[in-house]
């Protein structure tokens, strides 16, 4: 009797053993696949929004943004928020993304208390504004890297 038991427990357990198994591979490949498939519909989208951080450069700075022309890049931004890629954004990635347009609007009011020439109409941004809406398209960019796992080097053999 002993040994029928042992016999059907173990049976019991390596069924159960190879149930959970089976069903933690079905929803590890189920959860891959939506990752290389979330990722791959990410690139092209991604790749537009750097584009669109091009604007403020580290290295050879860009000299003539106009505030003007940093209100229109927050439009843009806005634009390809809403209408193509702010839905395949991760958390850390929208949260670099609000921060950018949070600093933007920080920024924006100064433009305001510029007295400028009758003349002149536009001001360039400042240094110090410049490189506080750069930094956070930098860090948006590292986001968008970490995202798409492309600045991640090649796996190691040892």
């Amino acid at each position: 009797m002993t040994d029928v038991f042992t016999v059907i427990v173990s049976a019991l357990i390596g069924a159960i053993v190879s149930y959970v198994g089976a069903t933690l591979k079905n929803f590890i490949d189920a959860r891959a696949k939506v990752d290389a498939s979330l990722r791959e519909t990410r690139i092209p989208v991604y790749k537009e929004l750097w584009k669109k951080t091009e604007l403020l450069p580290k290295w050879s700075r860009s000299e003539d943004i106009t505030y003007e022309r940093l209100d229109q890049f927050s439009s843009e931004l806005r634009d390809w928020y809403f209408n193509q890629g702010g839905v395949f954004l991760s958390e850390r990635a929208r949260a670099a993304y609000g921060n950018l347009q949070d600093t933007i609007h920080f920024v924006l009011p100064k433009k305001e208390k510029i007295v400028l020439p009758k003349k002149e109409k536009k001001h360039n941004l400042s240094i110090e504004d410049y490189e506080q809406v750069r930094q956070m398209c930098s860090k948006l960019r590292t986001e968008l890297t970490n995202d798409l796992l492309s600045r991640r080097g090649a796996p190691s053999l040892f």
